[in-house]
């Protein structure tokens, strides 16, 4: 197995690549006003001008075993001290165990847990639809509790990004409604 650096994250150097995010400089950390530290959820992040980014997707490794979505966690890993990511993904009917690093992990359940089958298989939610008869079914509930979990998240974030397409539509609505600034990837 890979060194992990010091947030619990492969090195970029050990897997023979360059870091995705370069390290901040000091002048590009965020300012936060005193009429925004109520969107703040911790005070260690107006202290330390952390920014808060928001990452929206619909795969995200949540086992070790896990390979959905691992090329966002390692974007996540390689992130400055300067920046807390939070990734919002959908459950899964399997148990989380997240991986390490230096993020918060939140889920949304969009039904019973052994109904989350939309997510976190192969193919992505395209596939999940042509696998699973009545699948399309929980397409509904699935994007409305995206909506309400990213508006709640994107409150207290100073960006979104949001990965595919479905993903971006749902975080600009978002965005549009608390005033977050968006982008999509």
């Amino acid at each position: 197995t890979p060194d992990l650096c010091s947030r619990g994250c492969p090195q970029a150097s050990d897997r023979g690549e360059t870091p995705i995010v370069p390290s901040m400089r000091e002048d590009a950390t965020v300012q936060i006003s005193e009429a925004e530290t109520s969107k703040t959820g911790t005070c260690d992040d107006l202290r330390l001008n952390r920014m808060r980014v928001f990452h929206l997707t619909s795969s995200f490794p949540l086992h070790p075993a896990s390979i959905s979505g691992i090329f966002i966690y390692r974007l996540v890993c390689h992130f400055p001290p300067e920046i807390r990511p939070v990734v919002l993904t959908p459950d899964s009917r399997t148990p989380k165990r997240p991986l390490p690093g230096n993020y918060s992990l939140r889920t949304f359940r969009y039904g019973p847990k052994q109904w989350q089958i939309l997510a976190h298989e192969p193919g992505g939610l395209p596939a999940a639809m042509r696998r699973a008869r009545g699948a399309v079914f929980l397409f509904p509930p699935f994007l409305l509790s995206m909506l309400w979990h990213t508006v709640f998240l994107a409150r207290n974030s100073d960006l979104v990004h949001a990965h595919w397409t479905v993903n971006g539509a749902i975080a600009g609505i978002a965005g549009r409604l608390t005033g977050t600034p968006v982008i999509t990837t």
